[in-house]
């Protein structure tokens, strides 16, 4: 048994421990529609990817002691799963600009349909492995009609994080505008590293990828509950201005 995969294992239930610790943390007591609906998506976003992260995990200890058809079914369960951090993204992000208006649902919707697009093609084409190598047991998506939804989807949630980044920079409060590049960077280290492990990075690149998943979850937790220090650099940041 490779101490590499091991390693792996480790790393990625950290990112899933991380993850759904910070959703644990979160509190939804009654706030206005805007806040309640962002700090709701935002744990949407930190659950699906704890859940995605924990089976790919289970997914490498099944297919080590050679239970590939058990593998291969949480393996397909977890790369379905990568559509709900799209569309927690797609809704965090037009609450962000809309609030509550009938714009905020058309963005979202029509992330919806392509999920919906990648769910079937998926379904009719499915996937493809193991593929066994030191550092990990990979399963990849086999059909091309899904991969290219795939690099769609990558390439809009690109976007919507550069997208999160300008809203940042345009807000005027220095505390929200480090809460908001923080959320900001936390969601682009996973979309950056959930994309690149998707389409299947390979040796130490993994291990590194399942790294940044969990150190963007230690900045999204730090995004909604910065220490003291945090607060009061900002606030001498703000004075120098």
């Amino acid at each position: 048994m490779s101490e590499k995969i091991l390693l792996n294992i480790l790393v990625s239930l950290i990112a899933a421990a991380i993850s759904i610790y910070l959703v644990k943390k979160l509190e939804y007591k009654p706030l206005q529609f805007r806040e309640q609906r962002l700090k709701f998506f935002f744990g949407m976003f930190w659950l699906s990817v704890g859940l995605i992260y924990g089976m790919v995990a289970m997914t490498e200890i099944l297919s080590l002691f050679e239970r590939f058809f058990s593998a291969s079914i949480l393996a397909f369960t977890a790369i379905s799963t990568a559509i709900i951090p799209v569309l927690a993204l797609s809704s965090f992000l037009s609450i962000a600009v809309f609030g509550r208006t009938k714009k905020t649902y058309a963005f979202p919707a029509i992330m919806l349909g392509l999920s919906i697009s990648y769910i079937y093609f998926l379904f009719a084409e499915g996937i493809s492995g193991p593929e066994m190598s030191e550092f990990t047991t990979r399963w990849f998506v086999a059909g091309s009609n899904a991969l290219i939804l795939v690099q769609a989807l990558g390439y809009i949630s690109f976007a919507m994080c550069l997208m999160l980044f300008f809203i940042a920079f345009r807000t005027k409060q220095k505390l929200v505008v480090f809460k908001l590049l923080a959320t900001a960077s936390s969601i682009s280290f996973f979309f950056l590293a959930g994309y690149l492990d998707l389409l299947g990075a390979k040796g130490i690149e993994v291990f590194i990828i399942r790294g940044a998943i969990a150190l963007g979850a230690i900045i999204g937790y730090y995004a909604f509950f910065p220490t003291k220090w945090m607060e009061n650099l900002v606030k001498r940041i703000s004075a120098y201005q």
